[in-house]
């Protein structure tokens, strides 16, 4: 059954696993560029990946539910620049 804040249908657990799955393949890549490409990046090179496939696959994931829970975590996590890509305005009123 899953918590509000785990589930698939929750803009919060959208992108915790966006985020967690992003994670891991940066994760992985720099390994591999660590130990084939002797190539090392930054966290925050690292961090800002994960940011920019977050905004890219959440403009994706179609509209959510236009409330203003949805538009203050976009806000929190750095996100409020793909709302009106995902379907939400600021005039929310939910």
């Amino acid at each position: 059954m899953g918590n509000y804040y785990t589930s698939r249908k929750a803009l919060i657990g959208i992108i915790l696993c966006l985020a967690w799955n992003t994670f891991l393949y940066l994760v992985w890549q720099e390994r591999n560029n660590r130990l084939f490409k002797q190539v090392e990046s930054t966290a925050e090179v690292i961090i800002g990946g994960i940011k920019e496939s977050g905004k890219l696959r959440l403009t994706r994931a179609g509209r959510v539910a236009p409330s203003r829970i949805n538009l203050q975590l976009l806000e929190a996590w750095g996100l409020s620049d793909v709302q009106h890509d995902m379907g939400l305005s600021s005039d929310c009123s939910l």
